[in-house]
C-alpha cells in the first residue's frame, strides 16, 4: 500500500513576474545608455542574469517540505520494510527505553507472493508471510522475546484511511538492542525471504508499558 501524498509547489507566477521586471529594467537601461556610453548595459547585464539564479534555490528548498503532509493536511503513511531515513537508522542503533519494548506491526499483504529470486509460487502474500511468521516466532524466543498478539483487520471504526492494513501483530523484546541483534542474525535473513515475498509493506511502531 502506497499512501504517500504530496502537494506540488508552483512558481510560474513568480518567475513570470521576475521576467517582466527584467524586461522593464533592460528597457530602462537601454534608454539611459543610448546618449551616453556602453557602460550602462554592461553593468545591467549581470543583474538581469542574477534574478533567476537567486530564485531557483528557493524553489528547490521549498519543494520537499510539501511532501510532509497530504493536500488535506493529513499525515502521510508509507509502508516500508525497514528503517529508511537517516533519523530512523540512527535512532534504531540507540539503546532505547529501559525495560521491554512491544513492537506493533501493521501489515499489508500482496495478493500474490513474489520472491526476489524469481521462483514460481502459487502462495498468496499472506501464506508466504505465514512461513516467515512461524519461523520468526521461534527465533524471537531464542532472544528472550515472544509474539503476544496476532489478529486480522476487519473494520475501521474511527478515523479515515485510504486502505486498511490486513493484519496486526505485537511482539515483545527485552530491549531495542535485542531486536536489532535478532534482525542482524543469519537466521532472520533466511526467514526474511518469505517476509519480503508476502508483504506489500508495513508500519513497525515501538511502544512501551505505561510508566507509573
Amino acid at each position: 500500500m502506497k499512501k504517500t501524498m504530496a502537494a506540488a509547489v508552483t512558481t510560474a507566477l513568480l518567475l513570470a513576474a521576475c521576467g517582466d521586471s527584467d524586461d522593464d529594467a533592460s528597457a530602462s537601461a537601454t534608454e539611459t545608455a543610448a546618449p551616453a556610453t556602453t557602460a550602462a548595459p554592461t553593468t545591467e547585464a549581470p543583474a538581469t542574469t542574477a534574478a533567476p539564479t537567486t530564485e531557483a534555490p528557493a524553489t528547490t528548498t521549498g519543494a520537499p517540505a510539501s511532501t510532509e503532509t497530504s493536500p488535506d493536511g493529513g499525515m502521510v503513511v508509507v509502508n516500508e520494510f525497514g528503517p529508511s531515513t537517516p533519523e530512523q537508522i540512527a535512532e534504531f542503533q540507540e539503546p532505547g527505553p529501559d525495560g521491554p519494548i512491544f513492537m506493533v506491526n501493521l501489515l499489508e499483504f500482496k495478493d500474490q507472493a513474489e520472491y526476489e529470486d524469481g521462483r514460481e509460487t502459487e502462495l498468496t502474500g499472506a501464506e508466504a508471510y505465514a512461513i516467515y511468521e512461524e519461523g520468526v516466532s521461534e527465533l524471537i524466543q531464542q532472544f528472550g522475546g515472544e509474539v503476544v498478539f496476532e489478529a486480522d483487520v476487519t473494520f475501521l471504526t474511527i478515523g479515515q484511511v485510504g486502505e486498511l492494513w490486513d493484519a496486526v501483530g505485537i511482539a515483545r523484546y527485552p530491549s531495542r538492542s535485542t531486536l536489532a541483534e535478532m534482525s542482524s542474525s543469519p537466521e532472520f535473513a533466511e526467514l526474511s525471504v518469505h517476509r519480503a515475498a508476502g508483504l506489500e509493506g508495513q508500519l513497525n511502531i515501538e511502544t512501551i508499558e505505561p510508566v507509573g
